[in-house]
């Protein structure tokens, strides 16, 4: 009888070990916005003022619409820079149409999920009135399908260097941010799921829009649990409309012992990030006069299954954030569908993405006629050709068979002929 203390005490200190083993070995969301952006103003002090400056922008507006209760949709025009190694980190257009469709909906208070939205929470969950749409016009006015990509078999990892965004650094440059929202999909090093640069009013126009990894991009393919239902994107596009983490990244000390906050009125304050998916409620040390921390917001750290709200706090501040420093965005014709009468007619085609990748799309009015389509390389020699009959304005070609280098796409038809030069670059 004396040993069974000392038994029972034995059983449930193996079974914490147990249990502290296998969490953690469980994946848990790590999000590199604020290191990224705390080592910017480091490296630039005057993006810290900038950043503050840019906060009090935000909340003036927000005082001045506090009250109102219903907002015009707003849809924003997004490029997907696909990055890859290996054919499977290619991922479909299947994956990344997935992706959109969950940003749609997520930001609509349209997911399945919200009946696990805590009755607690019911009357500040949102609607935050905005939407996504993959760009069909790109920056030069030509066709798009809103996706790039490009293969780089050199590189296995990207670190959070930002050069993913840059063609000359093996990436892809960025589309105009007062037009588009950049999105890049590559494989992360370490276990980070993605990163953004938050909005200012002096930040680097190169280096806007949200960096996610390919695993965690979209809810269908290739994608892998517990981040496999698309919020990593939710989570970094939040990031890039204005908001913060809701613990306020400050090692833990609460708002009024003169921690951070995250300038939302309607989240309880909260301590530290959460992981996993817990059950409701659950306090920390910022939270025990309230219903519990929010753990199944967007912007903590919680699982994707366990994620299904933004507030109306965050909706206000996200709207604010475009209604002052992503204003031009609203204006964008990014989602506006190329007309064959806007087709330059001096040129009479254009050709988009230039460089372009495996495939690349030809707008001209001559597509209708009975026309002969021609590749030429640099010393004339004809690599393809295409007999058009009736074509839509805007068709795809096929050119991964062709290697990188310079070439000119001629059309020929009864009336004129016609050439562009394009390069084919991966």
């Amino acid at each position: 009888m004396k040993n069974a203390p000392f038994k029972h005490l034995s059983v449930l200190f193996f079974a914490s070990i147990l249990a502290s083993t296998l969490s953690a070995q469980q994946p848990v969301r790590r999000c590199a916005t604020v290191e990224y952006n705390k080592l910017k103003e480091q490296q630039n002090p005057a993006l810290a003022e900038a950043r503050q400056h840019t906060n009090q922008l935000i909340k003036q507006y927000m005082a001045e619409h506090a009250s109102e209760n219903t907002r015009s949709v707003i849809t924003i025009p997004v490029v997907i820079h696909v990055l890859y190694n290996i054919n499977l980190q290619n991922i479909s257009d299947a994956q990344i149409l997935s992706q959109i469709d969950v940003l749609n909906r997520d930001y609509a208070r349209l997911n399945s999920d919200t009946t696990l939205t805590p009755a607690a929470f019911h009357s500040v969950a949102a609607n935050t009135g905005i939407q996504f749409c993959l760009a069909t016009r790109n920056p030069n006015g030509g066709p798009t399908n809103g996706i790039e990509r490009r293969q780089n078999t050199s590189v296995s990892t990207w670190s959070n260097n930002d050069e993913m965004k840059w063609y000359v650094t093996g990436g892809l440059d960025a589309w105009d941010r007062n037009k588009y929202l950049n999105i890049w999909v590559c494989t992360l090093a370490g276990t980070y799921l993605g990163y953004t640069q938050m909005p200012s009013v002096n930040s680097d126009s190169s280096l806007d829009g949200c960096v996610v990894t390919t695993r965690a991009f979209g809810d269908t393919q290739y994608v892998t649990t517990p981040f496999h239902l698309g919020r990593t994107t939710t989570h970094e596009v939040g990031h890039w409309l204005g908001l913060y983490h809701p613990w306020g990244d400050d090692g833990g000390t609460c708002p009024w012992n003169g921690g951070n906050d995250d300038f939302i009125s309607d989240t309880p304050p909260q301590a530290s990030e959460t992981s996993g998916c817990p059950a409701f409620p659950v306090y920390d040390a910022c939270s025990p006069n309230y219903p519990g921390i929010m753990f199944m917001n967007y912007m903590d750290y919680t699982d994707d299954a366990c994620m299904n709200m933004f507030t109306q706090g965050q909706a206000l501040r996200m709207n604010a954030t475009l209604a002052t420093l992503r204003q031009t965005i609203l204006t964008s014709d990014g989602c506006t569908p190329v007309g064959i009468n806007e087709v330059n007619h001096e040129t009479e085609i254009s050709v988009y993405p230039n460089p372009a990748n495996n495939e690349l799309y030809v707008t001209s009015y001559m597509l209708y006629e009975k026309s002969a389509v021609e590749i030429c390389d640099v010393f004339g020699q004809r690599v393809f050709q295409l007999q058009t009959s009736n074509l839509k304005p805007q068709t795809a070609i096929n050119i991964s068979s062709l290697a990188e280098g310079t070439y000119f796409l001629k059309i020929t038809s009864p009336r004129s002929v016609r050439a562009t030069r394009f390069t084919i670059a991966r």
